[in-house]
């Protein structure tokens, strides 16, 4: 038995000194992982989206069970599409936010999101929009600038 405590202590303790050599262990840097962009979406209505940083599709569905677009949704009725244009604009939360004018930016440049054509947009509301220029919606109204 206690040959047995100390094998593992040992491999614990070979598992640090291995990891102080290498630079890394089991874990990646404390937390610092590579999230990806995963657009989530009702499967069975697909007309609200949350855009989340996650490290797997399971998880970005958790995630996105906490946002307006998901929030009533059950786990398995959630779709989480990878938009892999996106993985780099992650700053600090797992959430895109729509009224944020630097996501809204890059949701619609990067990845062509838009204004849900239930929403009535007029040219003065487009033009006020921190996403004018790249919107695929405001076209018409951009090409007579």
């Amino acid at each position: 038995m206690i040959g047995y405590i100390f094998c593992i202590l040992l491999s614990y303790t070979a598992g640090f000194l291995m990891a102080a050599v290498f630079g890394t262990t089991d874990e990646e840097d404390d937390g610092m992982k590579k999230l990806k962009a995963y657009a989530c979406t009702d499967r069975t209505e697909c007309d609200r989206c949350a855009v989340v940083f996650a490290e797997t599709p399971g998880k970005a569905k958790m995630i996105a069970q906490r946002t307006d677009a998901c929030e009533a949704v059950p786990f398995t009725d959630i779709w989480a599409t990878r938009i892999p244009a996106l993985d780099d604009a992650y700053r600090g939360r797992d959430v895109m936010d729509w009224m944020d004018d630097q996501d809204r930016i890059r949701m619609v440049r990067d990845a062509d999101y838009q204004c849900s054509y239930e929403v009535d947009v007029t040219e003065k509301k487009c033009r006020a929009c921190p996403a004018f220029q790249w919107c695929g919606r405001a076209e018409d109204w951009r090409d007579g600038v």
